[in-house]
């Protein structure tokens, strides 16, 4: 139910039934529960950026802490799992150091709540201060394009705060929008650079990578439009506490699994003996595989493939693996929990950003796992969404 807090009494109508469930809108407010606050952003009610802003952090985070804790039970049926009180975000707005938007008409927003109505933004409360008159700066970009584009990324540079656009574009690509970027890029000098792509096609102008901070001090150029952690500072603490899960030892072989650019690979080579990034992004790989060269991390490879077909064929070669740390997108790993199984490392470390599929993966895992700690995080205040991470140790089963 849309626009509810915990203790509201409401009139309310159903807009979609599906028998099993269904979605409603408040239509009359009859009194508030205690949870509720006036919500500071002037695009709300209408923008579907941010469905919780109008709930108490406090009661934002009770709410994802039950989340994981039902679902793991109802979707899981996982016995008594020791789920962890959740880890706040250090910062309740601000927090986002790229933001991901709809483009219509060439003006740039997010869909309304439950539609595909765009509402137009020229500010965030979410982005990053890096981001601060950011949004204007695409828009004007969106409207030199003859190019048809549908979404637009925006991403504050971790070094030097330097912005970087990374459009998709419905069709191919309209010439006269080479000249146009090129021109914009020399107006605009905050801007350090664009790409545009679409179905077979790619064009950039400047330098579209982006410096991301790594756990330990380091930093590694990513390309722009890859996937990047928003949330430094939640991001800190997700890999510090899968570090702490995995328990390398020096002897260790590491497979890091669904690993992008490394955001955990690199973390763990410096403890580890070995660690093999499988990612089917083979730009994100391509990135990583270029960090370990130039950095010296000689113990550390890149294999740019699908998940569930290399670890396929690693249990065919009987290959050892005693650590596994997977950090799958929201669809989850079912596809690579039965090999998973077969190679039996001794310690498996689940980051998910979905407790629903994360329950689903960890029922098919817990024959042979026994699930230890359960760490929930909260990465994006104002919205649902919470990452989990899990421990899980091999049994003599």
């Amino acid at each position: 139910m849309r626009q509810a807090t915990p203790g509201d009494e409401a009139e309310l109508e159903v807009r979609e039934d599906h028998r099993s469930y269904a979605f409603a809108d408040i239509t009359r407010l009859l009194e508030a529960g205690p949870s509720r606050r006036t919500p500071p952003c002037e695009y709300l009610p209408r923008c579907g950026g941010c469905p919780w802003q109008h709930v108490a952090y406090t009661a934002q985070l009770d709410a994802k802490q039950r989340a994981v804790d039902d679902l793991l039970l109802r979707i899981g049926r996982l016995d008594a799992p020791h789920v962890l009180p959740i880890i706040a975000a250090r910062e309740e707005y601000g927090y986002r150091r790229r933001l991901s938007l709809r483009v219509e008409n060439d003006r740039v927003g997010y869909f309304a709540a439950a539609t595909h109505d765009l509402v137009a933004v020229e500010h965030c409360l979410l982005a990053a201060p890096e981001l601060e008159g950011a949004l204007p700066l695409v828009q004007r970009w969106i409207e030199t394009l003859a190019t048809r584009i549908n979404r637009v990324e925006v991403a504050a540079d971790g070094q030097d705060g330097g912005l970087v656009f990374a459009a998709q574009a419905e069709g191919g690509l309209s010439e006269a929008d080479a000249g146009a970027s090129e021109s914009f890029l020399a107006a605009h000098a905050r801007v350090r650079g664009m790409m545009l792509r679409g179905r077979g096609w790619r064009r950039s102008w400047g330098e579209p990578r982006l410096r991301v901070a790594l756990h330990g001090g380091e930093s590694i150029a990513v390309h722009a439009g890859g996937f990047t952690q928003v949330n430094a500072a939640a991001n800190e603490v997700l890999v510090a506490t899968a570090l702490d899960f995995a328990a390398c030892a020096a002897g260790d072989r590491v497979a890091d699994l669904y690993a992008g650019f490394g955001n955990i690979t690199f973390p763990l080579a410096r403890r580890a003996a070995e660690v093999i990034a499988v990612e089917r992004d083979a730009e994100s790989a391509r990135d990583g595989e270029a960090h370990a060269r130039a950095h010296g991390y000689d113990a550390v490879r890149f294999v740019a493939a699908g998940v569930p077909a290399v670890l396929s064929s690693w249990v065919k070669e009987r290959r050892r693996v005693d650590i596994a740390v997977l950090d799958p997108p929201r669809s989850g790993a079912a596809g690579a929990t039965s090999a998973l199984v077969a190679l039996a490392p001794r310690r498996v470390v689940y980051v998910s950003c979905n407790p629903s599929t994360l329950a689903r993966d960890l029922a098919l895992l817990a024959p042979r796992y026994r699930i230890g700690r359960i760490q929930p995080i909260d990465f994006f205040p104002q919205t649902y969404h919470v990452e989990t991470v899990v421990e899980l140790v091999l049994t003599d089963r």
